[in-house]
């Protein structure tokens, strides 16, 4: 029997030393081994594993999470860290055990690994019980040391993230910002979880961040679920403490039971939610400045002004409860402080209650009708010269030279472009050939009849002097076009033609063709404005029952920093279709801008005075307008 419970002793306590070691072995498998080695050694009922520092003792769970256990047990533990093993006869005590021993190591300076064991009989000898605790629990402590080197790289990892985070939600210049930061930042500290931010809205909360999206989808059944959640608790201004984490099925509301399955449904195990305020953050003798005022009509005044969502998925661990608090703590004073700051007017209004809410709709719709405001027509026009000229290819043709460029003063009669025509020059050579043969026919014909007499000469004489005359006009009117090849300034200006070397040099033209404009120096100027036709019935009828012109305010659309003010001068009577769009041509002198460097077919936009209307009107002109046409379409 001896030989019995020594091997399976030493093999369990080889196969805990060996699971110590693995890089993936959790603190429930070693408890388990643990429990496995003691009981070949005797009869263990209970089984726990102690954590004593400086700092306080806490008991290690075989879930992973710590908890502080009570002043008694606190006071055993301590009193026993100390000493290599202490053995408590309990038989004599209020106790179903018999014995309860407790063994310690020594990890660090004031670090103590404490077993506390519970026996109800030995199969091995009181000494050797002891040894072989003894002999386990510093295979629990190596892998303890080891869990709480990594344990602490990874919590001062999440606490760089965490004060990264802080540091942004700080610099946050709103709540939906701040919310952001939370949510996205978040999760780098407290580990594989999702982070929601709802902010208060009247009497509900409603979701401004979800942990991976940029914008929560308010229509998705995870988010509208996740607010029925929150929103059937009532979260005030108590501290973190108060909140708790809670799983689905825990959630016993009937309300919320379809909330709830579509949580599941996201693989949701765990949830907890805390609210955001200022009291979080303050010390326990402080009192906790008031965050929420307001007085509205069935919003609670102690209602929190945001809450946090934090959401565990599948077997992940949760957050880390010190980092919880401290993100919680310092998120508090910033959405207590970015509430205040929201709690304008108009927000006090609306969640002022439905009559105050109509009382506000009533006087903003009477001044809209009965404010007066400068009702103007918006149109685009372009500036032009009142003299300026178009001049275009009078034949079709080839440009040999151009003798200008863009913007060029010229004189008049000065030669800007020529032009080469085969044809013509074709036709010019044809047409004297035919004279040079006409000519020489009728000489013969001419001698002839004076020699010889024939009188039937006389005719054919007479119809080749008309021939010829008609050659001869002919060869004027191609020498003319010929000349027109050559085109020169009407008068002396400005030549406008953008990149005129490149656009015309060597290319081929159509009789027609637009090839340039020129400006004379002393020009007038003048704006051409195009009146949508939907708008014309303003202007007239403004024109109509003014005595005075209608003034016009326009900007250059390149300079829209200063605007200029003229009057109109005419309107025409016919509406033209340009660019699929129909217009009505108005025209105004430019009289009040510098008319220095003005180029031809500037753009600009006008607007046209059409006297005063009510405020309402000019502010929702179109959407008065498309409810007209809509009511004549359906009615």
């Amino acid at each position: 029997m001896q030989d019995s419970w020594l091997n399976n002793f030493e093999t369990r306590l080889d196969q805990l030393e060996h699971a110590s070691t693995g890089p993936d072995v959790v603190f429930a498998d070693v408890l388990n081994l643990t429990g496995a080695a003691l009981r070949c050694l005797g009869t263990v009922h209970d089984i726990s594993v102690w954590l004593t520092r400086p700092t306080g003792i806490e008991e290690l769970r075989a879930d992973g999470q710590c908890s502080t256990p009570s002043d008694e047990i606190q006071a055993e533990i301590a009193a026993a860290a100390e000493k290599p093993f202490f053995l408590t006869d309990a038989a004599t005590e209020a106790s179903s055990t018999p014995h309860v021993l407790t063994v310690s190591t020594r990890l660090a300076d004031q670090v103590y690994c404490v077993m506390r064991v519970s026996i109800e009989g030995f199969s091995a000898p009181r000494q050797t019980f002891i040894e072989g605790a003894g002999a386990v629990v510093d295979v629990v402590g190596s892998w303890l040391s080891r869990h709480l080197m990594s344990t602490y790289e990874s919590l001062l990892t999440a606490q760089t993230q965490l004060v990264n985070t802080i540091g942004r939600l700080h610099l946050s210049p709103t709540i939906n910002a701040a919310a952001s930061v939370m949510a996205q930042d978040g999760p780098a500290a407290l580990g594989r979880c999702r982070i929601a931010v709802l902010s208060r809205r009247g009497s509900r909360y409603r979701i401004d961040a979800v942990t991976g999206v940029r914008s929560p989808n308010m229509e998705a059944e995870t988010v509208r679920a996740l607010e029925d959640v929150v929103n059937r608790n009532r979260f005030s201004q108590d501290p973190i403490a108060t909140s708790e984490w809670r799983t689905l099925n825990e959630i016993d509301d009937p309300g919320v039971a379809g909330a709830v399955s579509v949580l599941q449904l996201s693989d949701v195990t765990a949830i907890r939610v805390a609210s955001l305020t200022a009291s979080s953050h303050a010390p326990d003798n402080t009192p906790s400045p008031p965050v929420n005022t307001s007085s509205a009509v069935g919003v609670p005044p102690d209602l929190a002004p945001a809450v946090i969502s934090v959401e565990v998925f599948g077997n992940s661990e949760r957050p880390n409860e010190q980092l919880l608090r401290q993100l919680v703590d310092a998120a508090g004073p910033v959405f207590a402080k970015m509430h205040r700051r929201q709690r304008t007017l108009l927000t006090r209004i609306i969640h002022g209650g439905r009559s105050r809410w109509l009382a506000a709709a009533a006087v903003l719709l009477g001044l809209l009708s009965v404010c007066p405001a400068n009702f103007e027509i918006e149109a685009s026009g372009q500036i032009v010269s009142t003299s300026q000229r178009r001049l275009f290819a009078p034949e079709n043709g080839t440009i040999d030279e151009v003798r200008f460029q863009n913007e060029d003063s010229v004189l008049a009669a000065q030669i800007l472009l020529k032009l080469s025509s085969p044809e013509l020059e074709l036709e010019n050579r044809t047409v004297q050939g035919d004279i040079d043969t006409t000519t020489a026919r009728l000489a013969s014909v001419h001698a002839t009849r004076l020699s010889g007499g024939d009188p039937q000469l006389s005719g054919e004489e007479a119809q080749l002097k008309q021939q010829l005359q008609n050659l001869k006009e002919q060869k004027a009117l191609v020498e003319k076009q010929l000349a027109s090849l050559e085109i020169t300034a009407p008068f002396a200006g400005t030549v406008f033609r953008r990149d005129s070397q490149q656009e015309l040099m060597s290319r081929p033209v159509q009789r027609g063709q637009l090839l340039l404009e020129i400006v004379p120096a002393d020009s007038a100027w003048r704006l051409d404005i195009s009146i949508p036709d939907n708008a014309m019935a303003y202007v007239t009828s403004a024109r109509d029952s003014s005595e005075e012109l209608l003034p016009v305010r326009y900007v250059i659309r390149s300079a829209p920093e200063h605007d200029w003010t003229t009057t109109l001068t005419s309107i025409d009577s016919a509406i033209e279709t340009h660019d699929g769009l129909m217009t009505c041509q108005a025209t105004a002198l430019l009289t009040s801008m510098p008319l220095t460097n003005l180029r031809p077919g500037t753009t600009v936009t006008a607007r046209i005075g059409c006297g005063r209307r009510s405020l309402g009107f000019v502010m929702f002109r179109e959407v008065i307008e498309f409810w007209q046409q809509a009511r004549f379409a359906w009615f």
